[in-house]
């Protein structure tokens, strides 16, 4: 078995599938906001509400945060249950952030260097000090309140991830069982409950909470929650399940999915977005244990659901380079046109950069076999 069946028979294809989603629905929620300034209404839904082009699609991010606290969570359960390999704590942290960090910069700094280009091409003025307070981002630091300038705006996410793993990586390793089971899920409520008491809601950047933007904030809570979804769901795993219990299981995490992404299309309140988390924390935790209907390996373990989520990252980073297209070059009465050209151009744009990005895994591949 070759390396990439190999990586493919690790992934859950439901999961890579509501990774594509949710980078999807990020993108729709900015092409809302630029180009509709959030008031198209598509349909009134009585009770419900109005469906919109993803409005609250913002709060897709905590699905992307609470993956990451998973297979860190998965990561960290591995090698307690392995021969220690020696390496400090310290050092062993710095490498799995590095690791995090090294594996989006193949999407990361070309986009950037063509968002710069292109702020040329549209005559933004750059003067030297503005160049220089943008340098920082390249190292993800954009989230610090060293300098908040950054090539893309979407980058924060990047930013605030890898300060998060860098904090609750060391703590969880020495504190497993405590953390996963107590201290983690405690302290992301109490830190979703100070976002949505402060700020009404969990969206948004740029807000400071006195000592650390509000993203970071974000980060750590969705982190935390995604270690407990890894751990429940390993033992969700471990025990047996009546016909009917599998069947519960599958109906709650449909009921799970349905209502986040019912919350993400809607005009509902902000104010909510603490209890959709928490509900996305069912719903991933149900998808991570495969147990029930709705985590059905014959179902979902396909090569296009790995595929889609393989291309969810540079999605999500390059929609910035076509949100600046559009806001320069296409009037606001085209607006129709330049949703498609966000949208699509995005999507086209990430496959692209995924498929060079294999030529030269095979390229390496090749040249490792021939040394």
């Amino acid at each position: 078995m070759n390396q990439h069946l190999k990586i493919e028979k690790q992934k859950n294809g439901l999961l890579e599938l509501m990774r594509f989603l949710c980078a999807a629905s990020v993108i729709l929620f900015h092409m809302n906001k630029d180009v509709w300034k959030k008031k198209l209404i598509l349909l009134d839904m009585g009770w419900m509400g109005k469906l919109t082009p993803a409005k609250n699609g913002n709060i897709c991010v905590e699905f992307f945060f609470l993956l990451s606290g998973l297979f860190m969570a998965k990561t960290i359960y591995d090698s307690l249950h392995k021969e220690s390999n020696g390496i400090p704590l310290c050092k062993e942290t710095a490498l799995y952030t590095w690791k995090k960090a090294k594996r989006v910069m193949f999407y990361y700094i070309p986009a950037c260097v063509l968002y710069f280009l292109l702020s040329l091409l549209f005559k933004n003025s750059f003067s030297f000090w503005r160049i220089i307070s943008y340098l920082p981002s390249f190292l993800f630091l954009q989230r610090t309140g060293v300098a908040e300038n950054s090539f893309l705006i979407v980058s924060w996410y990047l930013c605030s991830l890898l300060i998060a793993t860098a904090i609750l990586y060391p703590i969880c390793k020495k504190y497993y069982d405590l953390f996963t089971r107590l201290y983690g899920p405690l302290l992301a409520i109490l830190l979703i409950g100070i976002m949505i008491k402060e700020t009404r809601s969990l969206g948004g950047v740029w807000e400071w909470m006195g000592f650390t933007y509000k993203a970071n904030l974000r980060a750590i809570a969705g982190i935390s929650l995604g270690m407990t979804c890894f751990e429940v769901g390993r033992r969700l795993k471990e025990a047996e399940f009546s016909e009917s219990g599998r069947i519960g299981i599958t109906l709650i995490g449909f009921a799970a999915y349905t209502i986040a992404f019912l919350y993400f299309y809607s005009s509902a309140l902000y104010r909510y977005s603490g209890i959709i988390e928490l509900i996305l924390c069912v719903a991933v935790t149900i998808s991570f244990s495969e147990v029930g209907y709705l985590c059905s390996k014959e179902i979902f373990q396909k090569k296009l659901f790995f595929y889609l989520g393989s291309i969810s990252l540079p999605m999500f980073l390059l929609q910035d380079l076509f949100r600046q297209i559009v806001s320069h070059m296409i009037p606001e009465e085209k607006n129709r046109f330049g949703a498609l050209i966000i949208f699509f151009g995005t999507l086209t744009s990430a496959i692209l950069f995924e498929l060079v990005k294999s030529q030269v895994m095979k390229l390496r591949s090749a040249h490792r076999v021939v040394s």
